[in-house]
């Protein structure tokens, strides 16, 4: 079964092939298959907030963030998180990363391989390469235009 691993020596050398071939390189990643290798790391993600907007199913959502330009969203944050100060010096930004958890398709697993519907589910994919839900870790990530932020104590 493959796992993701880093692999600092093969890491330097993509970069520079990947360099040579004016890619720009954000992030690498090695894919071994070997089996023997123990995976070691887990990660525990509390919610701090809700994200509400005007899209109820997953098909209504536009591939594209600046396609719809008069849908707005909204972050609540938790009780715990609802602090001004969590947020202090955020104006200053036009638009934020949003990292959320598909909460729908969680519980029905992965797979390496999907259809995507943009291509008719004709054809199959790695779920790396789409914009699946069904992830190995349910999560995804959204960059959003920044609007304005609003304080309100909670009950």
């Amino acid at each position: 079964m493959p796992c993701f691993i880093a692999n600092a020596e093969l890491n330097k050398f993509m970069r520079k092939k990947l360099n040579s071939l004016s890619v720009s390189v954000n992030m690498l990643i090695t894919l071994s298959l070997s089996t023997n290798l123990p995976i070691t790391m887990s990660l525990n993600i509390a919610p701090i907030g809700t994200i509400f907007t005007p899209y109820k199913q997953k098909f209504a959502i536009p591939r594209q963030p600046g396609l719809v330009t008069s849908a707005f969203g909204k972050v609540v944050f938790n009780e715990c998180f609802n602090d001004p100060n969590y947020l202090r010096g955020i104006e200053q930004f036009s638009h934020l990363w949003l990292l959320f958890h598909f909460h729908q398709t969680a519980a029905q697993g992965h797979s390496p391989l999907v259809r995507p519907p943009r291509l008719g589910g004709n054809e199959k994919l790695g779920v790396f390469a789409t914009r699946s839900t069904f992830r190995p870790n349910s999560i995804g990530m959204s960059v959003v235009k920044f609007d304005s932020v609003k304080f309100e104590k909670s009950n």
